[in-house]
């Protein structure tokens, strides 16, 4: 079983977490070629010819600020699908069924949404789905639903980075293609696409995943928002730019010497799949890297930290600049682009460290669901000479599992195994370590979580384990 598995076996989620340094463009490369050869090259384009399209507002229907009917929604079947009125807590307000092509007007009402998408083949060439929210890709994926109803769904919190090109009470479009996975031409009278909106309650049972409140002295700008604090950091500064001005500059100063963190944000309209967009960073303090536009929320300081490599100086100006380039390093002109960058002063961080200098900076505390954990468990080993480690989990509460690596400069292919969460995990390195990974867990019995290298001999380097449960 691969991670992939183990996510959808876990009743909770689990996320990766961004690097804690500027990636150089070789590496953003290399994540380029990989991410092409998972995915189907698929070119997006505007001309298509809608066909058998059949769209429905249901009874509580949108545009109408009145509350929703006590019966619940009926359930909608079109050509053989049918989608469901209610999905647990999500009530049905959209429904359309078409073939090959698929497009739609939708107005929110709601800033709290799940999307549940359907595409059956009908002939026998293997077939990629690509859905849009107003030039924004939705979803891609595999055109290969064998039943009746749905099943892929995709839910939009209210911090989702689609809520500031889709705002409430305004049309959005919404747009289904479907595509040869080897050629990415247009097919026609080759499969069935059906969507089905629903609204999502933000409390109680099914609710989205909660978010943190904004405060007063946060930073916002065109539904994109700095928070003033973030678990232990304290934003120093931020901005964020207009659409299609893809560079930006930020200057600050700070009277404390706390190591800084930047936090990036980067919404592109759609394009082809894999990494098409980069921000180049340069910083007066000599950071110089380029990240990935992969930017998923309206909650812009929460992700991610590129650590400038000194602590503050008091009174010193740092200036800071984002150009959006292309996978080439070219500088791109992209007129519904949107680019910010947040400086943060960092709480204390727990550093692993390896013989040849290489760091791995894990917070004392961390935000996740809309609670805010605490490092209580640390365990790391030396890779060279022992190749797992092993960490108690608790009982009884949720908890957060963080493991990785430093780079561990093997002689040979590495992999490793997650044992302790459910079914063993087969882990595949990249870039010659193991990145860091958080994986959320419910209430459960006591037990040990183990990290083992079962491939590979590193000649040096770091393995570790770290538990986080809510403060």
């Amino acid at each position: 079983m691969n991670l992939e598995d183990l996510r959808a076996h876990l009743t909770d989620q689990a996320g990766e977490v961004d690097p804690t340094s500027a990636l150089p463009l070789p590496a953003i490369r290399r994540r380029r070629t990989t991410l092409l050869r998972r995915r189907a090259a698929t070119v997006i384009t505007t001309a298509a010819v809608a066909i058998a399209l059949i769209a429905v507002v249901l009874p509580n229907a949108i545009n109408t600020s009145t509350p929703p009917p006590a019966e619940p929604p009926a359930d909608y079947t079109r050509d053989g699908i049918t989608i469901p009125g209610t999905v647990g807590a999500d009530r049905l307000t959209t429904a359309a069924v078409g073939k090959n092509f698929l497009t739609s007007t939708w107005t929110p009402t709601s800033d709290s949404v799940t999307f549940r998408m359907y595409c059956r083949p009908t002939t026998g060439k293997p077939k990629t789905l690509t859905v849009t929210l107003n030039d924004r890709v939705l979803l891609e994926r595999p055109c290969n639903d064998t039943g009746h109803t749905p099943v892929q769904a995709i839910s939009l919190p209210p911090d989702d980075i689609h809520w500031p090109s889709t705002p409430i009470g305004t049309a959005a479009h919404i747009t289904f293609q479907v595509r040869q996975t080897a050629t990415g031409e247009f097919e026609y009278e080759s499969a069935q696409v059906a969507l089905g909106i629903y609204t999502t309650p933000t409390v109680g049972e099914g609710a989205t995943e909660p978010s943190f409140p904004g405060g007063p002295a946060d930073y916002v700008k065109d539904g994109v928002r700095y928070r003033a604090k973030v678990a232990g950091d304290t934003l120093a500064a931020a901005t964020v730019g207009e659409l299609g001005q893809t560079t930006l500059k930020l200057s600050f100063a700070t009277a404390s010497t706390a190591q800084l963190g930047l936090r990036m944000y980067c919404a592109v309209p759609a394009g082809r799949p894999g990494v098409q967009y980069l921000m180049k960073l340069r910083t007066s303090a000599g950071t110089r890297g380029s990240a990935v536009c992969d930017g998923q929320a309206t909650d812009a300081g929460a992700h991610g930290d590129i650590e400038l490599p000194d602590h503050g100086t008091p009174g010193k100006t740092i200036e800071v600049e984002v150009t959006l380039i292309d996978v080439d390093g070219r500088p791109v002109d992209l007129p519904k682009a949107r680019l910010g960058v947040g400086a943060y002063l960092l709480q204390p961080r727990h550093l692993i460290s390896d013989v040849l200098g290489n760091k791995i900076s894990l917070p004392a505390t961390r935000e996740f669901a809309g609670s805010t954990y605490a490092l209580t468990h640390l365990e790391q080993v030396d890779a060279a000479h022992t190749h797992q480690v092993s960490v108690p989990l608790p009982a009884g509460q949720p908890f957060l599992l963080a493991y990785g690596s430093s780079t561990l400069g093997a002689d040979m292919d590495l992999s490793a195994t997650l044992t302790g969460l459910g079914p063993e995990v087969t882990l595949e390195p990249s870039g010659g370590r193991f990145s860091t990974v958080l994986v959320n867990q419910r209430e459960r019995a006591a037990t040990t979580a183990t990290f083992a290298l079962t491939e590979g001999r590193p000649r040096h380097g770091k393995l570790y384990l770290a538990v986080y449960v809510p403060e």
